[in-house]
Formats: C-alpha cells, structure tokens, sequence
C-alpha cells in the first residue's frame, strides 16, 4: 500500500479514536512539536482547514485537500509522509486501533531477515504505573547478570553473524543497574551491525556521568525517553544528549493514557485467531535467560503468577532456546507462529484510553 494511501485510509479510525476513546488525542494532533516526537515529520498532524486558503501554496502543497470534521472542527492531515516516519504512524495506530492490525501489518508474521529483540535490563523500575506490560510495578529489586548477559549475546551474535536491525535495552528501568555502561559495551561487542537503544523513563538521564555518555557515544547508542506525565525537564535532557554529541529521541511521547491487554486466567482464548491481532507477537522479541520469548507477557509473566499465586503455565513450546537451535533460520520459523500461551491473552478485550497512574497492584490491572 502507497505510503499516503495508507494515512488517508487511517483517518476515519483516527476520528472515531479521538472522538470516542481519548478527546485530548486531537489536540495533540493539531500540535507540532507533538507530530515532531510521535511521527518525526515537521507539520502538524492536522490542521484546521480554515487556515489553508487558496493564496496559501505552501499548506496546499503540504496538506491534504481532503477535511474531515472531528470534535465540531474541520481539519485537514500533512500529506508528508516518507518511510522513516510511516513506520512511526503505524505503530501508533496499532497502540490505539487493534482492529486494523491485520491489515497494516500484513507482512508483520512473516519470517525476517533482521532480528529485533528487547531486553529487561532491570525487572524493577523507579516508577509504578499502572498495568505496566512488564510487570514492574509487581517484580522485586531485579538485575540482569553481567555474565549470563554477555553470555547469551555472544551465542545469539554467533547465530545472527553479529547483525540485527534493532535492540532494545529496557526493563523495568535500565539506568537503575549499576553496571549499565557495561551492558552498552558488551552489547556493542557482539551486535556490532544494528540499531541499539537505551529505552528510559529519562528520570535518571541527568545523573548519568560523563562515562556513560562516552560509552553512548563510543558504541553509537541512541537514548529514548518514553514521556510521562511526570515533572521532568526534557528540554534540558536534550540539551545534556547533544552537548555529549548523544543522538536521544523519544519513544512515545505526549501520551497521558495507558492500554490494558488483559489475561484470560483460564486461558480459553484461540491461538491462532489471537496471533492475527497480537500487537506484539514477532514484534515485541524478548531475549531472556538463554530463550528467545515472541512477546512481553510470556517473558515476564512469572512476575506476575508469584505476585498473585497464579499458573499462567509457560512450557518449553512456548519459547526457543538459543543455545539448542543450529542457526538462524529456526529461530525466525519459530518466532512467526502462535505458541501454547496465546491462549492466555485476552486481546479483544483490550482498553484503551486508561488514564496513566500509580499501580496499586490489584490483579484487576493485567486481568
């Protein structure tokens, strides 16, 4: 599908969001430092059609013609759409549109030629919110082992020829260990072709000495901030990364609201229908303990069943161990099919627009 075919199509699923689940979503949408972080173009989202007048060749070239009327305003949307950000527009409406994933992601469960993967560098993280996909707010005071980390990124640098498109060093909240700099140096020494970045809730960033600048800068790291609705000073956190010649960039950014993905406890949900809507399935890649997970919740969820004494059961079909696979290939096979646990995710239920907040810990937040 053409790039701006692909935006024009979105737009009745963006008015109905914006006018059903999330009012406030509109307004950012008509701002333009919010599409710079979101979707990194330089125009406004929306603008409102009064504002284009047929002298105005510049918003007429920048524009769509076409208006849409949502919340009693007339808008028309930036027609300046090119891959780098297109990726970042689809993955925002998959946060906030289940239903159309099938079809913006036709190619999403086929097999890849990069891996992607994330990693919990910590467990336990410095905020609390509620819901969090991770678990953190529930995970006790959790690091991940130098050794076993340089360990499982040597044997799956080996498998990938030392080659990925992207990783992801997150948790819980990666700049709590206190041996981060190392993780980005052993990370670098056996994934030396692809994207690494450090995925942060940015409270930290301005503690961080100048070692761990270097070490960004060094292993050509990239530092993203995941924006809350917390009292941080991001204007001179970009300052900070710049002055270190550190390129920062935000994660997701002006968002106030929070999604629920709820388990079915009893685990009657169908494999294979879920899989086809899974917003994380071959997407959300976790490396943890040796084993290659498809998603975060398969991952983590021990967290959760010794929080509330459950038995989400997690079996050896439901990962791929990279110590027993041969090569590359097996993984990319396994990774792009439905495994036992999908059965646990209660996908069409999900809830969008959840006001963020503090996690209070009641089972009612991930079921």
């Amino acid at each position: 599908m053409k790039k701006n075919l692909f935006v024009e199509q979105s737009f009745n699923r963006i008015k109905m969001y914006c006018e059903k689940v999330d009012k406030n979503e509109f307004s950012n949408l008509l701002k333009l430092d919010y599409s710079k972080r979101v979707f990194g173009i330089d125009f406004p989202f929306f603008i409102e059609a009064k504002e284009i007048s047929e002298n105005d060749k510049i918003k007429e070239k920048y524009f769509y013609k076409t208006i849409i009327k949502i919340n009693g305003k007339e808008v028309c949307a930036t027609n300046q759409w090119f891959d780098h950000n297109i990726n970042r527009f689809e993955h925002y409406l998959k946060e906030k549109y289940l239903h159309l994933l099938r079809r913006l992601s036709p190619g999403r469960l086929k097999e890849k030629k990069l891996l992607s993967f994330e990693v919990n560098i910590t467990d336990h993280c410095n905020l609390n919110c509620i819901g969090c996909e991770h678990f953190s707010p529930l995970s006790k005071e959790k690091y991940i082992n130098i050794n076993d980390y340089e360990h499982d990124c040597s044997r799956l640098g080996e498998l990938l020829n030392g080659e990925v498109k992207n990783i992801h060093l997150m948790g819980g909240e990666p700049l709590l260990h206190p041996d981060m700099n190392k993780i980005l140096e052993i990370t670098r020494k056996y994934f030396v072709k692809g994207v690494i970045q450090i995925i942060t809730n940015g409270v930290l960033l301005m503690n961080q000495n100048k070692t761990f600048w270097e070490t960004c800068l060094k292993n050509n790291i990239e530092v993203l901030i995941t924006e809350y609705p917390i009292n941080l000073k991001y204007k001179e956190i970009e300052k900070k990364a710049k002055s270190n010649n550190v390129r920062l960039k935000y994660y997701f950014s002006g968002e106030k609201t929070l999604q629920k993905r709820p388990f079915d406890l009893q685990g009657k949900q169908n494999i294979e229908e879920n899989i086809k809507i899974c917003h994380m399935a071959n997407i959300c890649v976790q490396l943890r303990n040796g084993k290659l997970f498809t998603c975060v919740p398969i991952a983590y969820v021990s967290i959760f069943n010794e929080y509330f004494n459950k038995n989400l059961e997690v079996t050896e079909n439901d990962f791929i161990d990279i110590y027993k696979v041969k090569n590359k290939d097996e993984i990319f096979n396994f990774l792009n099919k439905p495994v036992p646990f999908c059965r646990y995710c209660n996908i069409l239920g999900i809830e969008l627009g959840i006001e963020w907040g503090q996690s209070k810990k009641e089972i009612t937040e991930w079921a």
